[in-house]
């Protein structure tokens, strides 16, 4: 169950960005300006962006590790409160007179 658990939390993150990404910046568009006579679509440039494509760090590992930590211990606290409310119901059942 652990690994049906896993697998479905790494599906519900979203995938890192490239590590390529078009930018419009005001040198490219006066460029497209330039060439175009003033009439022509904007350009965009290709820019390499460093650390985009980074792996996940520890730190987001830790903190889904204490999430499931977190979980368990909700699961745990229902199921007492709940045998709590039934024990007391019986008790209340058996010397209500």
């Amino acid at each position: 169950m652990a690994d049906a658990l896993e697998n479905r939390g790494s599906l519900t993150t979203a995938p890192p960005p490239p590590a390529e990404v078009k930018i419009r910046t005001m040198r490219s568009d006066i460029a497209s300006l330039v060439a175009s006579g003033g009439g022509g679509m904007p350009g965009f440039e290709n820019v390499k962006v460093a650390g985009l494509g980074a792996p996940v760090s520890s730190a987001t590992a830790k903190a889904r590790q204490d999430s499931r930590g977190n979980l368990w211990l909700i699961v745990v606290l229902i199921a007492v409160l709940a045998a709590l409310v039934v024990v007391g119901w019986f008790l209340y059942a058996k010397y209500r007179g």
